[in-house]
């Protein structure tokens, strides 16, 4: 609520009034043909003669000033100025609507935190409120007055102790592990947390990976992924609520993947990789694996290397992912079956038909690769074939495939079906194959050609 105190001016009402028509016709702007309560984001309230006990005891002593206040009566914004002076800067748009937000975050999570007697609904609420904060587009978004004497808004700061907001955290994820029926609003908190999006990174402004708690957390996700799936679309339209989860098991995967690329205190998420492995492989063995999760944990896999400098683990993987799900007489249809299946939060679903079948002839021919590349993987040449031919089904005639094929053919003691194979990945070279490996793809015929393969 935006209250503007202003007794000293006579024709403060006036001009009230006449703000508040401004106000009501500019926020309509955004709502097009339907009343839209996301958009509809402040109170307006003029103080009077009854108002002055109030104001002494929250210490507003100057008039003008103009103060914004929460849905409890605290206090986060002042300016000693007059309406006319600040009313620009009430947009739903504006950035000082997300720092007046991100200030209620931090009054709302330390209130809890000092409040002994709060519920466990009050905890995931402050969380939740936190998490959803949205980052402004202003460069100068963190800049805020401090001077209080400014006749612009000063912002109400909360001092929050890390440590102890991250310990009130665990013991929350720790009292939820025996639910029977899922928390929405605590599972989009754990989503966003554990996405290095959520209370951490907007309070402390944090990048940070996955602890003891994210894991505890992520086995929440799981035990509740099916009653995740079954509420999520009632979830993220419940309106004037904001809100937007995706599949359970997609949006671990990826918060698995981003961790890989996360870093805190010297340390990589590279330490989490038996983690992380586990989380994978009890996905998978629940029969919940879906594409993205697939797409991550092939990723990951092939980033390691077993003791040996086999990729062991990470070929076993995907020749059991390939025989299940994508080898059979139409793989074209198999293909499209996956992608109409795909969950509207995969970058697929929104890069199309033609990106999905570019990924899985690139996922086969880097798998088949790895074999031709690594002695240790020689275990795998007949399987990597078949991954090989597999690529040309999906994109035929691409001359990176056709060499990694040929290559296989040849160890595999076809010879002369490696040699035909690779005249035609040397026929196929265009402008977009490199030079390199162009002149790598002639080098390998020749070889092949006179046995000094």
């Amino acid at each position: 609520m935006v209250v503007v105190v202003d007794s000293k001016n006579k024709t403060a009402k006036e001009t009230f009034d006449a703000f508040i028509k401004e106000q009501e016709t500019q926020t309509g702007y955004n709502m097009y043909d339907s009343y839209n309560a996301l958009y509809d984001t402040y109170n307006y309230y003029l103080a009077g003669a009854d108002d002055k006990k109030w104001l002494k005891n929250n210490k507003i002593t100057n008039d003008p000033s103009v103060l914004v206040l929460n849905g409890n009566g605290d206090v986060l914004a002042v300016a000693k100025s007059d309406l006319t002076t600040q009313q620009y800067q009430f947009s739903y748009y504006g950035d000082f609507y997300r720092k007046l937000q991100k200030a209620n975050a931090f009054l709302s999570i330390d209130k809890v935190l000092k409040n002994k007697k709060a519920s466990d609904a009050d905890l995931i609420n402050a969380f939740n409120k936190a998490a959803l904060l949205e980052t402004s587009y202003d460069y100068d978004s963190d800049y805020s007055v401090s001077d209080p004497n400014s006749t612009d808004f000063v912002i109400t700061k909360t001092a929050l102790d890390q440590k102890e907001v991250a310990q009130t955290w665990k013991k929350l994820i720790e009292s939820h592990q025996k639910d029977k029926a899922v928390n929405m609003y605590l599972a989009e908190t754990i989503i966003k947390e554990i996405k290095n999006q959520g209370f951490t990174k907007q309070l402390f402004n944090q990048e940070r990976i996955l602890n003891d708690t994210d894991f505890l957390a992520i086995d929440y996700l799981l035990k509740h992924s099916d009653d995740i799936e079954n509420n999520k679309v009632a979830f993220n339209n419940n309106a004037p609520e904001v809100h937007n989860i995706g599949s359970a098991v997609s949006e671990i995967s990826n918060a698995l993947q981003q961790n890989l690329y996360a870093s805190q205190d010297g340390l990589t998420g590279e330490m989490n990789k038996e983690k992380i492995n586990s989380v994978y492989k009890k996905i998978i063995a629940s029969g919940k694996g879906n594409f993205d999760a697939y797409r991550n944990y092939f990723y990951y896999l092939s980033q390691l290397e077993d003791q040996d400098g086999s990729n062991t683990t990470y070929l076993k993987e995907f020749s059991s992912y390939f025989d299940n799900t994508l080898a059979g007489p139409s793989p074209i249809e198999k293909l499209d079956a996956i992608f109409g299946g795909l969950d509207s939060s995969s970058s697929y679903s929104y890069d199309g038909w033609s990106s999905f079948k570019l990924y899985h002839s690139d996922i086969c021919n880097n798998a088949a690769w790895a074999v031709v590349l690594k002695p240790q993987n020689s275990n795998f040449i007949k399987n990597a074939v078949k991954w090989s031919e597999y690529s040309l089904v999906i994109s035929k005639n691409n001359p990176y495939y056709l060499d990694t094929l040929a290559q296989l053919y040849y160890k595999d003691g076809q010879t002369q079906k490696a040699i035909e194979t690779q005249v035609l990945a040397v026929k196929f070279i265009t402008s977009d194959v490199d030079e390199e490996s162009a002149n790598q793809m002639k080098e390998v015929l020749t070889k092949m050609s006179n046995g000094t393969y």
